[in-house]
């Protein structure tokens, strides 16, 4: 989309689930890694000359969370596009498609429901 975004917010969710919550610290650890990996995205796209952000939400509801922060970002970004992964595997088995594919779909119609524009773009993997 060459000309047409000029700034960028990377948003994720950390997700708290049993593996993770074992204890204020393990919560603290979830938090710092998520964020870490959303800023190797902010210096890239600052690296290719964009400026760009980012912002994290912590829960046990990914849908919720998501909906949450990306309705927080289109009120201090009201002409925001929102971009999502949908994860493509080479064979696909029904466990793939029961973990991830409909939570991406979910998030589209909240979004969506809400007058906001989401993208979904394949991400392949194996």
């Amino acid at each position: 989309f060459p000309g047409l975004y000029k700034q960028f917010i990377f948003v994720s969710v950390a997700v708290v689930d049993s593996g993770s919550f074992k204890g204020a610290k393990e919560v603290i650890s979830l938090r710092e890694k998520t964020q870490e990996d959303l800023d190797k995205y902010v210096a890239l796209t600052r690296r290719i000359g964009f400026p760009a952000d980012s912002a994290i939400a912590l829960g046990t509801d990914v849908i919720e969370e998501a909906d949450h922060l990306c309705m927080k970002m289109a009120d201090q970004y009201p002409n925001a596009t929102f971009f999502a992964g949908k994860l493509v595997f080479r064979q696909e088995h029904f466990w793939e498609r029961l973990l991830h594919h409909q939570m991406v779909f979910s998030l589209q119609r909240r979004l969506q429901w809400q007058g906001q524009n989401v993208v979904i773009l394949p991400i392949r993997v194996g």
